[in-house]
């Protein structure tokens, strides 16, 4: 196989394996960030599981805080401050009326110390202009209506719990932070049962500073950053839970089994592949070779051939000389033998051009050369045959001088298209040839009057090993390349072979260089 061949041959087997790898390592990916997405949500629903444990805890304390302030008294003072005192929830209770004013504990009335703390801490919440219940939704009268307000005061996130009593008042527990988060954590697992449970996991509650409340589980690398996070849902919302997780086995697992199904998969087929293209890349070689054999016995059995075919020429020649002329039969079978000779010479000679094509460029040998003499002589050596054929011959020769040109290259273009005249038109009964000078253009128009060539066909002809269908080749015998080599020589000589419109026939004009091109 050629070099030229060869790069682009393998260009495409190393970019069709480079494609399969891609594609491989692109799947993997891609599988593997699947794989640890499932993962993420796997793991964000233990997450979930651990909220649902919180808010069931708030339920509790929501349950302890309505028990505690079902009944009130008279004296708002006396039962907010015996509330506070029977509830461990509950740190201080605050009481609005209809209109959302607060009753207790009011500025300007007796109060402890504990009750004017309350007022500085809860400051922000009565400033706001807040009004609980206020919303459409929560007119219906004796519909007890509640909720959660959360502020931040000092160490952090405050819980107010509040309700709307039947007669329009507020009930406002503030919820003790440190009893709050001391019920949230104790429904939490405890850290010593599930060290060794976590296979490297460490799940964190977070406050809304970002600092750890508590956590549990078991995790080397203290630095490794949350796997996934979580936040949690009123009046949790500046909470977060996080889980993190060390790269163990487990992961590294998922991502090495990932990455050898596909990469292997691809990587056996990019195997494949290549040995596919090794394969035909040495039956290319063999069937190159083979045809590198062939042509080389073509080429020496055609020189072989030329010999033998060359005495036979030359003592047909002797033997017409030495013949009496009233031993007409004698004349007439010399005569098919040297037609028969002629024609074998020039099927060689196309043989051995033909086998040469592409492999060396042939060298011109430009000499001054009488065109007429050349159209005259290959005429000549047709003659008996196209005679035998009943075509008329016309030749017309313009007013050509000699040029320079190469006399075999000219002889062995218009011998071809002769030779397809007597094959393929000899029903048309004419072989009309003319010649003329056009600049530096010799230029020799061939015509019959056969069948003709469809004009769909014209590129056609030119191929090597190309026929028209049986109704012009029908019982013809021929090897279809002289045309191909018709037109590589005119082409080698600066020319071009053409085939031009015709009414009747086919027509094809020879155009010759007669100058020599400058190249600088």
């Amino acid at each position: 196989m050629k070099f030229r061949l060869i790069v682009p041959f393998g260009f495409l087997v190393l970019l069709s394996v480079g494609l399969l790898m891609w594609f491989g390592v692109r799947l993997a990916h891609d599988e593997q960030r699947r794989v640890q997405e499932e993962l993420r949500d796997l793991y964000r629903g233990r997450l979930i599981d651990v909220e649902s444990r919180l808010q069931d805890a708030l339920s509790g304390i929501i349950v302890d805080v309505k028990r505690v302030t079902e009944q009130s008294g008279e004296d708002r003072g006396a039962w907010a401050r015996a509330v506070v005192r029977r509830s461990r929830f509950v740190r201080q209770l605050f009481v609005q009326d209809s209109e959302r004013r607060l009753i207790f504990p009011q500025l300007g009335s007796e109060l402890s110390d504990r009750e004017r703390d309350a007022l500085l801490r809860t400051r922000s919440v009565w400033s706001s202009g807040i009004e609980f219940g206020r919303a459409e939704e929560s007119q219906s009268v004796g519909l007890e209506r509640s909720g959660w307000y959360t502020w931040f005061w000092d160490t952090g996130l405050q819980f107010l719990y509040w309700q709307i009593r039947p007669d329009g008042t507020v009930i406002c527990a503030e919820l003790d932070r440190v009893a709050v988060m001391a019920e949230l954590i104790a429904r939490l697992p405890e850290t010593d049962l599930l060290s060794g449970e976590t296979g490297g996991e460490l799940i964190a509650l977070l406050d809304e500073r970002q600092r750890e409340l508590y956590h549990w589980g078991s995790l080397q690398d203290s630095a490794t950053a949350p796997y996934v996070t979580h936040s949690l849902a009123e009046p949790l919302t500046s909470w977060t839970l996080t889980l993190s997780r060390s790269r163990n086995e487990f992961d590294g697992g998922i991502g090495s089994s990932v990455r050898f199904n596909y990469l292997s998969g691809f990587i056996l087929l990019g195997v494949v592949v290549l040995l596919l293209a090794v394969y035909v890349y040495r039956e290319s070689l063999r069937e190159f070779k083979e045809a590198s054999t062939r042509l080389t016995f073509v080429n020496q059995v055609s020189h072989e051939l030329k010999t033998p075919l060359t005495n036979i020429r030359l003592y047909s020649e002797v033997l017409e000389g030495q013949l009496d002329d009233e031993n007409q039969q004698a004349q007439q079978s010399l005569s098919v033998i040297q037609n028969e000779c002629r024609r074998l010479s020039r099927l060689i000679i196309n043989v051995l051009t033909f086998s040469n094509r592409g492999q060396r460029k042939t060298k011109l040998h430009r000499v001054e050369t009488d065109v007429n003499q050349v159209i005259d002589t290959v005429v000549e050596s047709f003659r008996p045959s196209l005679n035998a054929n009943g075509i008329e011959i016309q030749v017309s020769k313009g007013d050509v001088a000699e040029c320079q040109i190469d006399r075999d290259i000219l002889e062995q273009i218009l011998g071809n298209l002769i030779a397809n005249v007597e094959k393929y038109a000899k029903a048309g009964k004419l072989l009309d040839l003319t010649s003329r000078l056009e600049g530096d253009d010799l230029v020799v128009e061939v015509a019959d009057g056969g069948p003709g060539i469809p004009r769909e066909k014209a590129g056609f002809v030119f191929k090597p090993f190309c026929r028209l269908s049986n109704r012009v080749s029908d019982g013809v015998a021929g090897t279809g390349i002289g045309l191909t080599i018709a037109r590589d020589l005119a082409r080698t000589h600066g020319g071009e072979l053409s085939l031009l419109d015709s009414k009747i026939g086919a027509r094809f004009e020879v155009r010759l260089r007669t100058r020599e091109e400058n190249r600088i």
